[in-house]
């Protein structure tokens, strides 16, 4: 027995150096993560306790819980897990009484104990004063969110960037987090905006007087210049023949007027000639009477062939037969078209030259039908001709033609133009400039019209920063100035530069109501 219990000894000796190790191993590694560890359950108990303080402190309606209130005097709290009615036990004990009835109460206990009848009455004072000012801010009066106050108060609050967005309270755009704008009931109503000096200045605003003035409109138009219809002849034979001789042989050619163009020869022209000398022959013997009506029955057939009175007087007093009749120009002018040759046949009724008189052309122009309504025969136009240097004629409306070309929806006018020199040539195109005086009219400059679907509005200045839109109905425009028939009077300012940005906030204010509504709903 004694043998065991030495070898027991022994190796509980044996080990002893072991287990000395493994202890001071154990307590180096607490000591390495005790106190990192110890910091971080600190820290996370604090950062509990100190968010739990503020939630409570910010939580409406416990403002007085937090405040930290002595007892009444004599009064005497049990402390916690204590019996109220073990008087002896709390008397028995000097210094755990004394230090109970000067410990302050926990916050707990302040939120157990009611406040006194002053102090809450000052704080429902308080409370109801800030939700005064409150509502005071946010311009609302009921759940309603529009105020009934009158045109200044605040119907609503939006965002300059989404004006879907309507709030009650002042705030945040939910969709950009800009700060909201206020809208009155009478910027929603009336579309009225207020726009300071230093800010008209930054986005450029100008405003301009809407008087009358003396307006004349320069309408614009592209022409063509034509041949005068008027003066425009075609040479016919009523007899068939061939061209003896061709006298004038190219188109283009300039004659005179009783200038021969050719000479005919045609047998039924000859046997004319021959019934009306034998006639003019027997006319001076017996039977005068019948001869002498024979006589003007054949010359009157040959004036119907075409041959001039001179012509025939030149017949009887030769008393010899043309074989080739000359055929004169009845005009002077220009040969623009010749359908004969030498020797060629020609057939009753067939056009042998066309000859154009061209001192004297027509400037053909087609116009928009609403400006078609201001023209006037007798008007000045003013023809500038591209391919002469910028050269300017000066012709007169002669005709306005009464019907319209369907395909362009444009109706044509005539101008004419003397052309003495003859730079003016047939199918020139050239530019037309006809002023038309509209007299003293209200008008307002073009840039001042907002033009928005069927209806047409302006910013009319109140004064005092003030700009509200306005219909108005316009008329003619002329030299960057429109026309104003309704809407505006004599002496209005409105604005004429930076519309775009006073329409854009103006619409943002009316929520869009002003300018989507119908006209008899203003």
């Amino acid at each position: 027995m004694d043998e065991e219990h030495k070898d027991e000894s022994a190796g509980i000796e044996g080990r002893s150096p072991t287990g000395q190790t493994s202890v001071s191993e154990a307590g180096e590694n607490r000591g390495t993560w005790g106190p990192p560890v110890c910091i971080l359950v600190t820290i996370l108990v604090t950062a509990a306790l100190f968010r739990s303080e503020l939630a409570e402190w910010f939580q409406p309606g416990k403002g007085t819980a937090h405040r930290l209130e002595r007892p009444a005097a004599g009064a005497e709290k049990p402390l916690p897990g204590s019996d109220a009615t073990s008087g002896g036990s709390a008397a028995g004990s000097g210094s755990a009484g004394s230090s109970t009835s000067e410990r302050l109460p926990s916050r707990a206990d302040a939120r157990r104990a009611p406040a006194s009848p002053a102090e809450d009455d000052h704080g429902r004072e308080r409370a109801g004063s800030s939700s005064s000012s409150m509502k005071t801010d946010s311009g609302t009066a009921g759940e309603s969110g529009e105020t009934t106050t009158g045109d200044g108060s605040i119907a609503y609050y939006t965002c300059s960037m989404h004006p879907s967005v309507k709030q009650q309270a002042p705030g945040n755009c939910p969709i950009c987090a800009m700060d909201l704008t206020p809208v009155t009931v009478e910027e929603q109503r009336t579309g009225t905006i207020l726009v300071d000096s230093v800010r008209r200045q930054r986005i450029g605003v100008r405003t301009a007087t809407a008087k009358l003035r003396r307006m004349q409109r320069r309408i614009r138009a592209f022409g063509r210049v034509e041949i005068d219809e008027t003066r425009l002849f075609d040479i016919n034979l009523r007899m068939g023949g061939w061209v003896e001789k061709l006298l004038v042989n190219s188109t283009g050619y300039r004659v005179k007027e009783g200038e021969p163009l050719f000479l005919l020869y045609s047998p039924e022209l000859y046997t004319s000639q021959t019934e009306h000398l034998t006639a003019l022959e027997h006319s001076h013997g017996n039977g005068a009477e019948s001869f002498r009506r024979l006589v003007e029955n054949s010359r009157r057939r040959l004036r119907l062939l075409g041959l001039a009175s001179g012509q025939i007087d030149d017949l009887e007093d030769r008393g010899r037969i043309l074989e080739a009749l000359p055929i004169r120009s009845p005009s002077k002018g220009t040969v623009i078209e010749k359908n004969i040759v030498q020797g060629g046949r020609i057939e009753v009724g067939q056009r042998s030259y066309r000859i154009a008189d061209l001192s004297r052309v027509w400037v053909e122009a087609d116009l928009f039908e609403s400006d078609l309504t201001q023209m006037r025969t007798g008007q000045v136009a003013t023809i500038e001709l591209p391919q002469a240097g910028g050269r300017a004629l000066e012709g007169r409306i002669d005709f306005v033609y009464p019907t319209l070309q369907e395909a362009t929806r444009t109706g044509r006018i005539r101008i004419v133009v003397e052309n003495l020199d003859s730079k003016l040539k047939p199918g020139m195109f050239a530019n037309v400039e006809i002023p038309v005086d509209l007299g003293e009219r209200l008008a307002v400059p073009e840039t001042a019209v907002i033009y928005t679907g069927p209806r047409r509005l302006v910013f009319v200045d109140l004064g005092e920063g003030r700009l509200r839109p306005r219909v108005v109905k316009l008329g003619v425009s002329a030299e960057g100035f429109d026309e104003v028939t309704e809407g505006l009077k004599p002496g209005d300012r409105v604005v004429s530069s930076g519309n775009f940005l006073i329409a854009a906030e103006s619409r943002i204010r009316s929520a869009a109501t002003y300018w989507e509504g119908s006209d008899e709903t203003r």
